[in-house]
């Protein structure tokens, strides 16, 4: 038993040997470390003794000088350096895992930023469509007031005749327009819900004419909602995470820190960015963000590359509604039957209550004659 603790006590300090020999080779190379010669000095020759041949004060001098270098050098370790080094000289097989972990996370990049221009396109296109929809609809409703108020004025009104002539001119052009934009917001949403603006050919009447429309810019507005308040938060939170994993990551590897991580790290981070971002807008809809000012989208964002943001707001929010369920009642009100408006709090009952004291009958109450 005895033999087998000191072959792996001595297997402890050839590794913390050989990774004191890196951290040193890194330090030196660091203009910024101050390292004194008296360090260095009694540093190296740890390095060049076989550690059979260490003294066991030698032996505790390379443990605090190893523990020493690692403080002085953090966040930078023996792992890291060596997993920098592979990825300078691009070792095949040991770099495999490193190079597939860093490819993983620029697939998720490109996948979702591509993803979100598309959605944001998509909504853009949608909100010009509404808008040119609203606007022919509002200039409809203009048209059809001044038809009214022509052939009011005119009581043999001609329809060929000006200003009358110009109105309905101006009238049917609105309904081609509006049509054209019906169809286009159609296509948009054809894979949601199949519509097409049909017009009877027979009966042309203006409100059937502008029924239709009405219905499907009611449709396309749903979409245009649930893309804005549900994909592209979901979205952004999305790439809230990778932009936290991308910048973290490419300090790691400009600080000489970068390790690899366990293996679902970055699924399991990505997929709560998206959870965090969908929850945006609930917490964006609360009074208690509104003091905040920003958009939407970008507090999406802002959840999906931060967790602790979103978990210090949860924790006001239960620290929130705590205190409301421990506040105390308020006490009982008994309103007057004639003056309902005014209320006065209920008696209190006295802290001791006593019987009343018997009074003695009045003697001279029962004199009559």
């Amino acid at each position: 038993m005895t033999a087998d603790t000191d072959i792996i006590h001595q297997e402890l300090l050839e590794e913390a040997q050989t990774h004191l020999g890196h951290l040193l080779h890194f330090a030196v190379q660091k203009p910024d470390l101050d390292l004194k010669d008296e360090f260095i000095g009694r540093t190296i020759p740890l390095l060049h003794k076989n550690i059979k041949d260490l003294s066991p004060q030698e032996r505790i001098d390379l443990w605090s000088t190893y523990n020493e270098l690692s403080i002085l050098l953090y966040p930078v370790t023996p792992e890291s350096l060596e997993v920098a080094e592979d990825l300078n000289k691009d070792r095949k097989n040991r770099i495999r895992g490193v190079k597939g972990e860093l490819q993983g996370l620029l697939g998720f990049l490109v996948f979702f930023v591509v993803l979100f221009v598309l959605a944001q396109g998509y909504s853009l296109v949608l909100e010009k469509t509404i808008t040119n929809i609203d606007t022919l609809d509002k200039e409809y409703i203009s048209l059809k007031e001044s038809e009214s108020t022509a052939r009011t004025a005119k009581n043999d009104a001609d329809e060929k005749s000006e200003p009358l002539l110009s109105i309905l001119a101006k009238k049917k052009m609105n309904e081609d327009q509006t049509v054209l934009s019906t169809r286009k917001a159609c296509e948009l949403i054809d894979f949601i819900s199949t519509c097409s603006p049909k017009q009877d050919a027979e009966n042309n009447a203006s409100d059937s004419a502008q029924l239709q429309p009405k219905v499907i810019i009611e449709t396309v507005k749903a979409v245009a909602a649930l893309l804005n308040v549900l994909l592209l938060p979901l979205l952004l939170g999305f790439l809230g995470a990778i932009a936290y994993l991308a910048r973290n990551t490419i300090n790691q590897i400009t600080s000489n820190s970068y390790i690899p991580s366990w293996p679902g790290r970055y699924s399991m981070r990505v997929l709560l960015g998206g959870l965090l971002g969908v929850m945006g807008p609930l917490l964006y809809s609360s009074d208690k963000i509104d003091e905040i000012g920003m958009n939407l989208l970008l507090f999406a964002f802002l959840l999906g590359y931060n967790v602790e943001l979103a978990f210090s707001i949860f924790d006001r929010l239960i620290t929130y509604a705590k205190d409301k369920i421990k506040a105390e009642p308020k006490p009982l009100t008994i309103s007057s039957p004639s003056n309902p408006d005014s209320a006065t709090e209920a008696p209190k009952p006295p802290t001791n209550p006593r019987p009343a004291t018997p009074t003695p009958p009045d003697s001279g109450a029962n004199n009559t004659g």
